[in-house]
């Protein structure tokens, strides 16, 4: 083996690992949702009461919202779309009623991005008042 193929074996063994271990610090640090449901905690929250969450999406055109709209309903959700100010003037406003739990938010969370990026819009996370 000469020298050249070495080295580009050694980049890419240290590629390999500096990837394994910024993976594994992701998986330690905890998710937005999980840290959205410790403040709700840390405010009062009774986390074993539903709570009326609010999931916000924005969207370029009118259509678009309209379109997001159908499937963010189809999860269960009360649904406005409204003008909004901002890059992305549409808003796909959601609501449910329901206990916030780190699990059931992350899956939300991939279906709402999902529907968001179908439409070329974005989904810009939940929020709740503290329901005590």
């Amino acid at each position: 083996m000469d020298i050249k193929s070495i080295l580009l074996a050694i980049a890419a063994a240290l590629f390999v690992w500096v990837v394994f271990l910024w993976l594994r610090a992701l998986r330690r640090r905890p998710g937005l949702d999980a840290r959205v449901i410790t403040q709700l905690e840390h405010a009062g929250a009774n986390l074993a009461r539903d709570h009326p969450v609010e999931f916000f999406l924005y969207f370029p055109s009118r259509e678009a919202a309209d379109r997001a709209a159908v499937k963010v309903a189809a999860l269960g959700m009360e649904v406005k779309v409204s003008e909004s100010r901002g890059a992305k003037p549409w808003l796909v406003f959601g609501t449910r009623l329901m206990v916030p739990r780190e699990r059931e938010m992350a899956r939300l969370r991939t279906l709402l991005d999902a529907i968001a990026a179908e439409e070329r819009g974005e989904y810009d996370g939940w929020g709740t008042p503290v329901v005590k």
